[in-house]
């Protein structure tokens, strides 16, 4: 069983919530997605798939979570950069994905970029974007590896999208 960042955003929201759906999950009641809440999470794909195409190239981790971080060692150890979906599992059991992973060969050191389709960054309680990007270079840092810099990319509040 695993701790993701969608877990711990949960466990800021309602700790019972969470210890239920990780203990007990036959009692736990997921919550409904309404139209507006599937929309928003469409767009967020939409928006991190537009971010990618701001880097050269890049490599996609795909498959389980075992397999996407076996997979992300392999590309970390040969330094290939920028690596989408980077997936990272501590021994105690934390889990996370970076939506875009650079590497800086002059530091020696990676720079994770979380893709937000908000106009700005979100610092409350209900949504904090610091918190997402923190528990994830905390994710990287107990898998031993170097972060240099982390980035929350956004929305600009004048964008168009064109068809």
């Amino acid at each position: 069983m695993y701790l993701s960042k969608t877990d711990f955003r949960e466990y800021l929201q309602c700790s019972k919530c969470l210890w239920l759906k990780k203990n007990n999950p036959d009692l736990y009641i997921r919550p409904n997605i309404s139209e507006f809440d599937q929309k928003l999470i469409d767009e967020g794909y939409e928006v991190e798939l537009a971010a990618r195409e701001m880097f050269d190239s890049g490599v996609l981790v795909e498959g389980s979570n075992e397999q996407a971080a076996l997979k992300t060692e392999e590309l970390i150890q040969s330094k290939t950069s920028p690596i989408f979906q980077a997936t990272f599992i501590t021994d105690s059991g934390l889990l996370a994905k970076t939506d875009i992973l650079i590497y800086n060969e002059f530091v020696n050191a990676w720079s994770i970029y979380e893709v937000k389709s908000s106009t700005s960054i979100k610092t409350g309680k209900d949504e904090n974007h610091i918190y997402d990007i923190t528990f994830q270079k905390l994710v990287l840092n107990l898998s031993k590896i170097l972060v240099e810099e982390t980035y929350i990319i956004h929305m600009r509040k004048d964008f168009k999208k064109t068809v």
